[in-house]
């Protein structure tokens, strides 16, 4: 995100070293040239969209993974990538629309 300030210098100078210095009248200078701009980059829309595709993303079954975990482990569990990847890009799809 890049935050501009498009001000006159004139304007900034005058005014900003009233203000400081507390010096009366100093609301009543000429207001500045323009006001500010923000412009949202690319990179920027998609942590936005992570975030929210993180946010809907359902909650961790955490006594469901520790059964899996044990599985796994004991030699009791096996998958193959021809029956996890039907899945993931079921879910991908969904997540894309």
């Amino acid at each position: 995100m890049k935050i501009r300030e498009t001000y006159g210098r004139a304007a900034v100078g005058a005014i900003g070293a009233r203000k400081i210095l507390g010096i009366e009248g100093a609301a009543s200078v000429a207001a500045p040239v323009r006001g500010d701009s923000v412009e949202v980059s690319a990179r920027s829309h998609e942590v936005q969209r992570a975030r929210l595709v993180a946010l809907a993303a359902p909650e961790v079954r955490h006594a469901e993974v520790e059964a899996i975990l044990g599985d796994l482990t004991a030699g009791r569990y096996a998958v193959t990538g021809a029956q996890v990847v039907p899945r993931l890009l079921q879910d991908h799809f969904q997540l894309s629309r």
